[in-house]
């Protein structure tokens, strides 16, 4: 890769719960169910460059992955700068790019990118593509035409027609409900920018360019190193800042705030203002607003409730916990199969209510309610829930 490109793993979610994984190191495409089961969906796990159907199609660092409103998997293949398409009866076929590398439009294996990482698709199936090494936003149609949407090709952040527009390694693209704006996360100028996508004007929507961990409005808030980026069903942005460890929000009103992580690296699952991440790079928000995190340095996909009040890795416990009674009412046991080094407790807001080292614990002085436990041993951190009566 190039001097500050970045690629890593991505998320997708499909209208039934189903995460879809850009594995980048494993060279495949994994699948979890709604039920946390984990398969590989397709690849070898050998480069390669194959298509066909699921169990034969190979693929070299496939870096981010989208679903059109068919049901059929795009798949950004950053190794082999091409765009791949997995359709709905589990056949691979490279949907566009020649596998060379150069910003060519064209149509289909004629086109050709540049280090392609970030996807989206808008409501009527049209595909934009960040291309990262050729610094350019790139755009598919439904014919498989490639064209360039904005990006000179050289590194910059000059705002204005898309012709003219420069940027520095964009990561990911998502577009709003209405296919109007078509949003960037500028990775290297760590800001975020729009592209009105009627007359093709690019601006910088959020970030000072300077890197940093700021929040507050539009042009005041700072980013580092902001990868994936994605929109919820109301209109707010998020934002993977990597560089940060954090997961950001854009609001609607244009103000930017910290909506999960510490800051301090780590896997520390919990209220998400208490949470940890480890070098976060993909985000997708699923249709029930529940956001997915690919936590590249943790090796996890991470989950954050809706209302940013937990966050928790999907189906990865650390070791098998149970509470019982459950509901309690005066005191609860906590059973592992690891010896304990502590317990916290969190009400549903996200508040520590209680830390405690041991298994047999009194809570006849909390509140009726729902309250979610964290169990620490030498080998990790498991999560679950009870009901106080």
């Amino acid at each position: 890769q190039p001097k500050n490109a970045r690629c890593y793993l991505d998320v997708a979610v499909d209208a039934s719960g189903n995460i879809f994984v850009a594995d980048f190191k494993n060279h495949a495409i994994r699948k979890i169910t709604p039920t946390g089961l984990v398969s590989t969906y397709a690849g070898t796990g050998a480069i390669g460059s194959a298509d066909g159907n699921l169990a034969s199609a190979t693929f070299n660092n496939p870096t981010g992955v989208c679903l059109d409103n068919n049901g059929n998997l795009f798949v950004v293949d950053y190794g082999n700068n091409k765009i791949r398409k997995i359709d709905t009866n589990g056949n691979v076929t490279t949907f566009a790019g020649s596998g060379s590398l150069s910003t060519t439009d064209g149509n289909g294996v004629n086109a050709s990118f540049n280090g392609p990482v970030g996807i989206c698709i808008d409501s009527n199936n049209n595909i934009y593509i960040a291309d990262q090494v050729g610094h350019s936003i790139r755009t598919i149609d439904i014919n498989a035409n490639v064209s360039t949407l904005a990006g000179t090709g050289s590194t910059g952040q000059n705002n204005g027609p898309g012709a003219t527009a420069t940027f520095f390694y964009p990561y990911d693209v998502c577009i709003d409900a209405n296919n109007e704006f078509l949003y960037v996360a500028d990775q290297v100028n760590n800001v975020i920018r729009k592209i009105e996508l009627m007359d093709t004007i690019v601006s910088t929507y959020a970030g000072t360019g300077s890197g940093g961990n700021s929040d507050g409005t539009l042009t005041t808030a700072t980013f580092n190193s902001p990868l994936s980026i994605d929109i919820n069903s109301t209109g707010d942005l998020f934002i993977a800042d990597y560089g940060n460890n954090k997961i950001r929000k854009i609001s609607t009103s244009g103000i930017v705030t910290t909506y999960a992580g510490t800051g301090n690296g780590g896997i520390m699952d919990g209220p998400a203002l208490n949470a940890s991440f480890s070098s976060p790079t993909g985000l997708a928000i699923g249709a029930d607003d529940l956001i997915y995190i690919a936590d590249y340095g943790s090796h996890l996909i991470r989950q954050i409730d809706k209302g940013a009040s937990f966050i928790s890795e999907i189906n990865n416990n650390d070791f098998d916990i149970n509470i019982f009674p459950n509901p309690a009412s005066t005191q609860i046991t906590v059973s592992t199969s690891e010896s304990l080094s502590a317990v916290r407790i969190f009400n549903i807001a996200g508040e520590l209510v209680m830390e405690e080292n041991q298994n047999e614990i009194n809570i006849s002085a909390l509140q009726s309610g729902l309250y979610i436990i964290i169990a620490s041993s030498f080998n990790g951190n498991s999560t679950t829930k009870f009901i106080k009566d």
